[in-house]
């Protein structure tokens, strides 16, 4: 039995609120052991007020221990407009609002081009 503090992070539910576009393991599995961590959970860190509010309203979540830490983005990693402009291209995305291969609709939490995410990283 775990008797240290638990510190969970949450970046998004979208497996439960949008269960089509998940493998049915992913979604049981998410099922299974998010409800009981989120109750055992002494804080819950989320990167959006939306991800509370989903955390909240969907698995009873208490709102005093969440907290948004919002996802940054240094400079020095940040992909050149050059490159984004080739991927928002190819992926036909060609605003900062766009669907990603797996999920139809934009990015709630974020608003973003989730695709863009491994471009962050060096080449």
């Amino acid at each position: 039995m775990h008797t240290g503090r638990i510190v969970l992070t949450v970046h998004d539910i979208q497996p439960l609120d949008l269960p089509e576009h998940f493998a049915a393991v992913k979604r049981r599995y998410l099922a299974a052991l998010l409800p009981p961590s989120v109750r055992s959970a002494e804080l819950i860190v989320t990167t959006s007020a939306f991800v509370v509010d989903r955390l909240v309203e969907r698995l009873g979540a208490e709102r005093d221990r969440c907290r948004v830490v919002a996802p940054v983005l240094h400079r020095r990693s940040a992909p050149d407009a050059a490159r984004v402009a080739e991927v928002r291209s190819r992926l036909g995305c060609l605003s900062t609002t766009c669907c990603t291969r797996r999920s139809p609709t934009p990015t709630r939490t974020t608003g973003r081009c989730s695709t863009l995410a491994p471009l962050h990283w060096p080449r």
